[in-house]
């Protein structure tokens, strides 16, 4: 429920100290996760990677702190030395803090909503109607977007973790998302 109040699940979401993506990773942060953050690729935009990453810190951050989950998700959200500094207590009265473990408890409140189940059902199915394909060499989005006729700024929108104008091939686990109405033009194209 976290990235729901970090970027409203919006992968592409920045924060006004540079923030990125679902989790709201900092630069420095990333890096010490081992994501690559450059201008081709911004992992912190990719929602597998980067949520191993951001439950990673999140567990070492609890372990810390003895399982104070606001001492964790001060942390988290401030720093380390902001938690360090400051009693749960002092940081339940930081008002920003306060207001994101507010938005957190509500937004566990309204998941666990019936009602918003088939709303959630809705994005699964939306999700399901893409699919994921290995690239294995780099290819460029313009010239992708000409031969299975897609527009570059919705492959942009699919897949914000590519920053430049090219897809790396090869490029760890990140997905390369496609609509499924463009895969057989995508398959037909091959290595064209």
């Amino acid at each position: 429920y976290f990235p729901i109040v970090l970027s409203g699940l919006n992968p592409e979401w920045i924060g006004p100290k540079g923030e990125s993506g679902l989790w709201q990773l900092d630069y420095l942060t990333s890096r010490k996760l081992q994501l690559s953050v450059n201008g081709t690729v911004d992992e912190r935009k990719a929602a597998d990677i980067a949520t191993k990453a951001a439950i990673s810190q999140l567990q070492l951050l609890l372990t810390k702190y003895s399982g104070d989950y606001v001492k964790a998700l001060s942390a988290y959200l401030k720093g380390e030395r902001f938690a360090d500094e400051l009693t749960t207590e002092q940081i339940l009265e930081v008002g920003d803090i306060r207001d994101q473990l507010t938005l957190l408890a509500v937004s566990i409140r309204l998941m666990k909503n019936f009602e918003t189940q088939p709303q959630l059902m809705k994005w699964l199915e939306w999700l399901n109607s893409y699919e994921v394909v290995p690239l294995y060499k780099t290819v460029y989005k313009e010239v992708l977007s000409e031969a299975i006729g897609w527009d570059i700024a919705e492959m942009n929108g699919l897949n914000p973790v590519f920053l430049s104008v090219s897809i790396p091939g090869k490029f760890r686990n990140v997905p390369f998302l496609i609509p499924g109405d463009k895969l057989a033009a995508f398959e037909a194209a091959g290595d064209a």
